[in-house]
């Protein structure tokens, strides 16, 4: 069963800079990042589960773009310090 409600400000962030919430694959275009791989956050709860429109779309906020930002750099920070293998 899809439970649905509508989204708050703290679950969109402090509103998006257009002032409407992004779906997934305009996060995706508006971050480089994959969908595959926003999906891939989510299952392993590096990002929270969006809050969803009426329809049953993700929509995500500036929060939530922030994170997957830091997420991102925090992932290339990690690749940056590993030692190259022999």
């Amino acid at each position: 069963m899809l439970l649905q409600f509508s989204p708050t400000a703290s679950q969109l962030g402090e509103g998006a800079a257009s002032g409407k919430p992004l779906t997934r694959g305009a996060l995706a275009a508006r971050t480089g990042c994959n969908i595959e791989t926003i999906r891939y956050y989510e299952r392993v709860s590096l990002l929270p589960p969006p809050p969803r429109s009426a329809g049953g779309h993700r929509l995500y906020g500036e929060g939530l773009i922030r994170r997957l930002n830091f997420v991102r750099r925090s992932r290339d920070l990690v690749r940056e310090r590993r030692p190259a293998s022999s």
